[in-house]
């Protein structure tokens, strides 16, 4: 039986330990794209990676995942990109800032770039979701629609960030 389409105790094991592996990912690549990206002096190569990465992983959980296993290397893959991502993100950030007196301000409306997107997007999502499971769960219309949506974001975010131009 598909992994997300199984009892509501046990769908919810299955997705508790998608996620601890991905942030175990997270933290693991963010460390070692932070040094590496700080040692090279170049943040768009890895940040496109990490869109990259992301949307594959999104791309993953639409076709590879019908078991536990599967669902564990795609958790894995989205894992790394996000650690990427968020990582050299900041740093990428730190770089384009022009004023060191006014980085603070500047830090908190990209904050709230970041976090009013989340909060519009996760009631959408669920909507989204309930509405298209209705089909049926053996389709999975839900899901297969959040995850197309989100690997394009992902792509988008890897095109957007090699338009900057300050740095490398």
């Amino acid at each position: 039986q598909e992994a997300l389409c199984q009892s509501e105790i046990a769908g919810s094991s299955v997705f508790e330990m998608w996620v601890s592996c991905t942030w175990l990912c997270v933290s693991c690549s963010g460390a070692v794209a932070g040094h590496w990206s700080d040692r090279w002096k170049r943040r768009k190569p890895f940040v496109i990676t990490a869109g990259v990465l992301m949307a594959i992983g999104s791309g993953g959980f639409l076709t590879w995942v019908r078991e536990f296993g599967p669902g564990v290397a795609v958790a894995c893959v989205v894992g790394i990109g996000f650690g990427l991502y968020v990582t050299v993100d900041f740093a990428l950030l730190l770089d384009v800032l022009p004023d060191k007196m006014s980085r603070g301000n500047d830090m908190a409306v990209w904050h709230q770039s970041i976090v009013l997107p989340q909060f519009l997007a996760v009631p959408i999502a669920g909507v989204v979701v309930d509405h298209l499971q209705a089909v049926g769960c053996k389709y999975a219309l839900g899901y297969v629609v959040l995850f197309v949506i989100t690997g394009v974001y992902f792509l988008l975010s890897g095109v957007f960030v090699s338009l900057v131009r300050k740095t490398r």
